[in-house]
């Protein structure tokens, strides 16, 4: 029959039983607190009394001892069962440890692609602004051409306000109840020789890596450093 952890729990504490004395321990209790009320007593106003206080002294020093061996075996019974507990559920637990950086992991691509697809919609719609608002440029020119100055100024006004336009796309990666994400930075390579003395007050040279990834961090992914590779990561948190 296969063993759960409720029989091997349950082996453990029996075995670390066997090693329990009852009657030991209260024998210890009762000597302890007959030398507690003897020390409490204690009055040395002769050299025969100092003697003896020493005497007393050295007892109660071999009760510690004789008390710490009593409970050495069952400590250690309860130690390695806790031990063996402790294993037992590291070996359980360690596939779920793997398994929940595979789906962070997971996550966080699907993220950095959502948002890659995102910027590029956004550049394209920004393109399509822009070759529009050329477009309106050419009208207005056109419309000079033939002496039509309205249709001009009006070519021209819908023209800065298409290069004025702000356009942006909302994120496109889906929320999910229970997971946040924040962005962070992976230094992927350094080229040590290129990398410059320091920019924008930071001192990167002799190439300090953490200052580096301070001032990516800092830029929020857009610095260029010469020698510097670096990559956009996302750090998934997932609660109950």
């Amino acid at each position: 029959m296969e063993k759960t952890a409720e029989t091997v729990l349950a082996v453990m504490l029996d075995e670390a039983s066997h090693i329990d004395n009852v009657d030991g321990e209260k024998e210890l209790l009762a000597e302890t607190t007959e030398i507690e009320a003897q020390a409490s007593e204690l009055v040395i106003r002769t050299e025969a009394d100092y003697v003896n206080a020493a005497e007393f002294g050295r007892e109660l020093k071999r009760q510690v001892a004789k008390i710490t061996d009593f409970f050495k075996p069952m400590k250690d019974a309860a130690h390695k069962a806790h031990k063996q507990l402790c294993d037992r559920e590291k070996a359980m637990l360690e596939p779920l440890k793997k398994a929940e950086v595979a789906v962070k992991e997971a996550i966080g691509a699907y993220q950095i692609e959502a948002e890659k697809k995102r910027r590029e919609e956004e550049e394209r719609l920004k393109r399509l602004a822009e070759a529009e608002a050329d477009g309106k440029l050419e009208e207005a020119v056109e419309a000079e051409k033939r002496g039509d100055v309205l249709s001009a100024e009006v070519s021209i006004e819908e023209a800065s306000l298409l290069s004025a336009c702000n356009l942006s796309v909302a994120a496109a990666a889906p929320k999910a109840e229970g997971v946040s994400t924040t962005v962070d930075y992976e230094i992927v390579a350094i080229d040590d020789g290129n990398v410059p003395i320091s920019i924008n007050g930071a001192i990167l040279r002799p190439v300090d890596e953490k200052a580096v990834l301070k001032l990516i961090r800092q830029s929020n992914g857009t610095v260029n450093i010469p020698g510097v590779r670096f990559k956009e990561i996302r750090r998934v948190s997932i609660r109950r």
